[in-house]
């Protein structure tokens, strides 16, 4: 009987490995021979997709469906972790080269808003969400690498494509005796009691958290800077905080919606469409262009631009810590499903801009017209990831 059972249960896996089925983004075999009750049974891990695979007219849906976030770590450059919508979370510990699954302690079935500690790349918060709202969602802390996920505040956001920098650590904040930083905040989107979402922040480096304020300051971007200074970019413009999230004041007006033309993934084009901070430099942007502010907020100039795309609707700026000339962004083209987005960059600071070409030869995730996101190396500014 023993032996039937596992003869089955062995016979079950390994025609869903052939099949292609994944789990979770890994498509696990067994070693062991079904005849052999006494044998161990071993499992390995296979390729999402292989050679084999492609030739047979196979070429999408493995590991994700769309991709949500993606950060890399300013003290160790080989490390990256990447969201996914449906597929969980992936990282990377040789830059790129080799991607694996890291879901031990997720309870969602993805994840959103990766951010790494600046001072210590083994400590990393994310959102965890799916398309619905489950108390499994939340925020999720790992201190050591993505190895493993610590449920650290339920909340039962959708997590449904979001894809802003919702996550920020405060790099004034970093303790020597702790090993990290220790402040952190969360602009949180709309989830249960809160329907404009809430604001919230931890003092002990990502295990508790309060909530210090709703509504207008949450479901956006957030960056702070080295005085320990917070900005919240949403759909009411760009906010900032002097005094730890206290209280707020708006630094950058948003646009008028009446203004924006494109229907195609409007939500994502209303107020402050993308926010990034390098050497306190902070660089935001509107559907209409970049903003920049060199003196922590008091004021922005609006880069005057050429070679801009049309129609612009510019999103989700990334500015190199390398050298802040290089930038990448993403531009709504269209309403049409073909050609959504594209990918522009500059080598002058955002006043020129190019389209860039894409090769997704080497992705294990099969290119499809999505929401693109970004990550710079920290210090080579030639190295961007999407």
């Amino acid at each position: 009987m023993r032996k039937r059972t596992l003869r089955r249960a062995l016979s079950s896996v390994l025609s869903l490995a052939m099949a292609g089925t994944c789990f979770a983004g890994i498509t696990l075999t067994a070693s062991a021979s079904a005849d052999d009750a006494s044998s161990p049974v071993y499992w390995e891990q296979v390729p999402l997709v292989n050679e084999d695979t492609l030739n047979n007219g196979y070429s999408g849906g493995e590991g994700c469906q769309w991709p949500n976030g993606l950060t890399i770590s300013k003290t160790d450059p080989n490390f990256l972790v990447f969201t996914t919508d449906v597929g969980g979370v992936y990282v990377t510990y040789n830059g790129g080269k080799q991607w694996v699954p890291a879901n031990v302690g997720l309870n969602s079935n993805g994840a959103a808003s990766p951010t790494v500690d600046p001072t210590n790349a083994d400590r990393v918060l994310m959102v965890g969400g799916n398309g619905a709202g489950w108390d499994s969602n939340g925020l999720y802390l790992s201190t050591n690498k993505g190895a493993s996920w610590q449920h650290v505040l339920s909340k039962d956001v959708s997590g449904f494509r979001n894809f802003k920098h919702s996550i920020a650590w405060d790099p004034s904040s970093y303790d020597e005796a702790f090993g990290g930083c220790k402040v952190a905040y969360w602009a949180a989107e709309p989830h249960s009691g809160r329907s404009d979402g809430a604001l919230f922040k931890t003092t002990d480096g990502g295990s508790n958290w309060t909530e210090i304020a709703t509504a207008t300051y949450t479901n956006g971007w957030v960056e702070v800077n080295s005085s320990g200074w917070v900005f919240i970019g949403n759909k009411g413009g760009l906010w900032r905080s002097k005094n730890g999230g206290t209280s707020f004041e708006n630094v950058l007006t948003a646009p008028n919606e009446s203004d924006i033309t494109i229907q195609w993934d409007r939500d994502n084009l209303l107020g402050i469409t993308g926010l990034d901070m390098v050497n306190d430099t902070v660089y935001a942007t509107k559907y209409d262009g970049v903003y920049v502010s060199s003196n922590g907020g008091d004021s922005f100039s609006k880069v005057s631009m050429t070679g801009a795309p049309t129609p612009l609707a510019f999103q989700r700026i990334e500015v190199s810590p390398a050298d802040p000339n290089y930038m990448v962004m993403s531009n709504n083209m269209n309403d049409q499903w073909n050609n959504i987005n594209e990918i522009y960059y500059s080598h002058d600071g955002g006043v020129s801009w190019t389209q860039a070409g894409r090769d997704s030869t080497n992705s294990f995730v099969p290119y499809n017209d999505r929401q693109d996101i970004f990550a710079f190396h920290p210090t080579d500014k030639n190295t961007v990831f999407s």
